[in-house]
């Protein structure tokens, strides 16, 4: 099932729209890092408003749609999830982010 995240940056609106692949099992890294499943979704960039269509990177990003995923891990005690890795298409090559561990403060 895909889900629709509207977002405003402050001067582009735009959809991101998440359609789960597949679940994935994290080994951790390290003795505090993260393990456990992680559902892994594609990400489809849609311009709404606030941008000139002619701009490349508006057009780039939203010709790049399968290629764009993300990483969702369970923050533990609740019904949120974190993005625990990114991962997105440039015009150099392919950037990407990794959580390595997060904590929980009661």
């Amino acid at each position: 099932m895909q889900r629709n995240h509207t977002r405003l940056d402050g001067k582009l609106r735009f959809d991101l729209v998440l359609e789960p692949r597949q679940q994935t099992r994290i080994e951790p890294k390290t003795s505090n890092s993260y393990s456990g499943l992680a559902a892994v979704c594609g990400v489809k960039f849609i311009a709404i408003s606030g941008f000139r269509p002619d701009n490349r990177a508006i057009k780039y990003m939203s010709s790049q749609s399968a290629a764009i995923e993300v990483w969702l891990v369970p923050l533990p005690s609740t019904k949120l999830y974190l993005p625990y890795r990114i991962s997105v298409p440039t015009a150099y090559g392919s950037g990407s982010a990794e959580m390595l561990s997060f904590q929980v403060a009661h």
